[in-house]
C-alpha cells in the first residue's frame, strides 16, 4: 500500500509512539463515556439495550487500531479456514504467538464480517483486567479473565456462558 509506505517514511520514528498514545488515550476517554451509560442498567433496567450499546461502542473504538494496522503499518490479512457466522455462537481457538495477536484477530474478524466485532469475547489472563484504561473496557465487554486455577476458572466460564446466553446474543468466544 503506497499510503502506508509514504507515512512510514515521513513519520517512521513517531508512528509506534503515536499508536500507543492514541490507543491508550482513547481507551481512557472511552471509559468515561461508558460510565455515563451505567444508569441505564440500574435506574432504567435496560440491561440488554446497554449491553448492545456497549458492544457496538467498543467495536467502533477498535476501528482506530485496525486503521493503524492496515493503512499506516501496511499489514495484510488473509483469512482462511471455516467461516464464522455472526448469527451463530462459536468457539475460536488461536495459537497465541505474540502479545499483539488480538489486534490481528480483530482485523481478521472485520475482514470476515464487521458485525463479528460486536459479538466476540476473549478469554485472557486475570492480570490484564487491572491495566488502566483498557482493563476497564475489557471488564465492561464481559471478557473471561482466567486465573489458571481450574477451581476458579470453571465457575467463571460457566457464569460467563450463562450471561452470554441470557443476553440473547450469539457470541464468539
Amino acid at each position: 500500500m503506497w499510503l502506508a509506505r509514504v507515512i512510514r517514511r515521513l513519520f517512521g520514528p513517531i508512528i509506534g509512539f503515536s499508536f500507543a498514545i492514541i490507543v491508550f488515550g482513547t481507551s481512557v476517554f472511552g471509559n468515561y463515556i461508558v460510565t455515563l451509560f451505567l444508569p441505564m442498567i440500574t435506574v432504567f433496567n435496560f440491561h440488554l439495550k446497554w449491553r448492545a450499546l456497549m458492544d457496538r461502542a467498543i467495536s467502533f473504538w477498535m476501528v482506530i487500531p485496525m486503521f493503524y494496522l492496515q493503512f499506516v503499518y501496511g499489514v495484510k490479512i488473509r483469512v482462511t479456514g471455516d467461516s464464522i457466522e455472526a448469527d451463530e455462537p462459536a468457539i475460536i481457538i488461536m495459537n497465541h504467538r505474540t502479545r499483539l495477536d488480538w489486534l490481528y484477530f480483530k482485523l481478521a474478524l472485520w475482514r470476515v464480517n464487521p458485525w463479528l466485532m460486536t459479538t466476540y469475547r476473549i478469554a485472557l489472563k486475570e492480570l490484564v483486567k487491572h491495566v488502566p484504561g483498557i482493563g476497564f473496557g475489557m471488564q465492561f465487554m464481559q471478557y473471561i479473565f482466567l486465573k489458571r486455577d481450574m477451581n476458579v476458572d470453571f465457575p467463571r466460564m460457566d457464569k460467563a456462558i450463562e450471561y452470554y446466553s441470557e443476553s440473547k446474543q450469539n457470541y464468539q468466544v
